[in-house]
């Protein structure tokens, strides 16, 4: 493939750094993500780590910072002296988008154990082909319902290698079948985690530092099958073409979070999305670095994909009431679904103030305004802020949102309305989880934002877009091709849809 000359992307530097509360690149000294961790909990003990809704009693519980570094030396602990898990092995995580996913994560990456998400809705057959593709030692589960696909798919007659490998099975809940069959490997529940953790011990620290940095910045961190990441239930077999991130993978995408500013120190920020998604696991370890706090979703019973929007709707109206994130990560299919609810109450204070906001002279309220129209203006910003706060809360800062991107129109101006900025990007495994993004600062609207530092791109005639770079996957310096087709304009910015003439 002929090379053409890349956009450069050296604006990041240029412009942003010194608004940046963030020194320029070597601000990320750790050498690897289990290392990254461990540092910040000797750092932060009592802050809150994570928020989620207990399904027991239907509650907000919290786990503190130093709760969940016990947590993950338990589990570590069991992942080298009752698993006998080695560097270089891996770690398959079969679950939605719970806590005790990350806290695996987090103890198989401290391990040196590769890890691979999958979402919990995927058939017994793609459960047998991950597992000859992945080669996994460990297994961790979140219910039944991952427990029976696991099962069946090790009855097939050709899954009898993969699962003789197994050394060991994590479970989150309590099961009503157990996985049989998996005669080498020891089992562990830890639906008993939220036990009171014994006080943290700076030996057990250091001693988990002392394996961490064995681990080289090139090694595996995290191995994604792209097929995965599709809708729950799909039938087809995943993709062949593994895509390796290493620790420097990874960490050079935090770099680029950091200084584009999407995540500030400690944050709350609401992950709407499972893990298995590339962008929500590094914006987790880059809420990590910052010492901010996770919020998870509440549960929903049923499979996942399954529930109608207006259930969703409700279930994340309520999250937002009752956990204030500052940061939210969700998709746009949800906020074009919010905006319609809302602007179709037959409420016609809240139509005319939606439309107030919309006249030319409404931001500016320039003071030689008449009272009436001051008037106007106050009543407005009143009845909005009061919609913000039922459905967002007030301390939002902006919503990260993937999908299709939201076009100049309705959505994008009533979440304007509300003062919270809905920011996108191109969130691709291939670039360790994003390639590029409108920031707070530099975004237009219905683009994808601008490259992250560090990231080249081109597009190739057909429109095909190559990226290479430190948090791209692969040989270093070569290209990859990102999956889609878009274009750059002049300003640097990433279109999925033809980008206007005038920019």
């Amino acid at each position: 493939m002929k090379e053409e000359k890349p956009f450069s992307n050296s604006y990041w530097l240029e412009t942003t750094v010194e608004d940046s509360p963030f020194p320029p690149p070597d601000r990320l000294k750790s050498t690897n993500l289990g290392m990254l961790f461990l540092e910040q909990a000797e750092e932060i003990k009592h802050k809150c780590f994570a928020a989620f809704r207990d399904q027991a009693d239907d509650q907000w519980s919290t786990i503190s910072w130093e709760e969940a570094t016990c947590h993950v030396l338990k589990l570590l602990r069991t992942l080298s002296l009752t698993f006998h898990t080695r560097p270089g092995e891996r770690t398959v995580i079969i679950s939605s988008n719970r806590w005790e996913a990350l806290l695996c994560d987090i103890a198989a990456v401290c391990s040196g154990a590769a890890v691979v998400h999958a979402p919990p809705g995927i058939t017994p057959a793609q459960v047998s082909d991950l597992m000859q593709q992945a080669a996994p030692t460990v297994i961790c589960l979140e219910g039944s319902a991952q427990a029976a696909s696991l099962n069946e798919a090790r009855l097939q007659t050709d899954a009898a290698q993969w699962a003789k490998e197994i050394k060991g099975i994590i479970y989150f809940d309590a099961l009503t079948n157990t996985p049989s069959g998996f005669t080498h490997a020891a089992s562990m529940l830890i639906s008993g985690i939220l036990m009171p953790a014994e006080k943290l011990s700076a030996e057990a620290i250091i001693q988990a530092k002392n394996t961490a940095s064995r681990i080289p910045s090139t090694a595996a961190a995290a191995i994604y099958f792209p097929a995965l990441t599709q809708d729950a239930g799909q039938t087809s077999p995943i993709d062949k073409a593994a895509m390796m991130q290493t620790h420097a993978n990874c960490l050079a995408m935090l770099d680029s979070l950091l200084l584009s500013a999407l995540l500030g120190p400690g944050d709350n920020i609401y992950l709407d999305h499972p893990l298995s998604c590339a962008f929500i696991r590094a914006c987790a370890y880059a809420a990590i670095a910052l010492g901010g706090s996770l919020i998870f979703p509440t549960a929903l019973d049923g499979a996942p994909g399954t529930h109608p929007a207006a259930v969703l709707l409700r279930q994340f109206r309520r999250d937002m009431r009752d956990s204030h994130p500052a940061v939210v990560l969700t998709g746009t299919t949800l906020l074009e679904e919010l905006r319609r609810t809302v602007t179709n109450q037959p409420k016609r204070l809240l139509q005319w103030s939606l439309a107030e906001r919309n006249r030319p002279c409404f931001p500016k309220a320039p003071a030689n305004q008449s009272a009436l129209e001051r008037l106007r203006h106050e009543l407005a910003q009143a009845v909005l802020s009061k919609l913000r706060s039922s459905w967002l809360g007030l301390r939002i800062q902006h919503i990260l949102a993937s999908g299709p991107p939201i076009v100049a129109g309705e959505t994008s101006e009533f979440f304007e309305a509300l003062h919270t900025p809905v920011l996108q990007g191109l969130w691709r495994h291939e670039a360790s989880g994003a390639v590029c993004s409108n920031t707070s600062r530099w975004k237009k609207r219905g683009s994808l934002g601008r490259l992250f530092e560090g990231i080249e791109a081109y597009t190739a005639p057909t429109g095909e877009l190559y990226v290479r770079g430190s948090a791209v996957c692969g040989p270093a310096g070569e290209w990859r091709a990102a999956g889609v087709t878009a274009a750059l304009d002049s300003d640097g910015y990433l279109w999925l849809n033809p980008p206007p003439a005038q920019t």
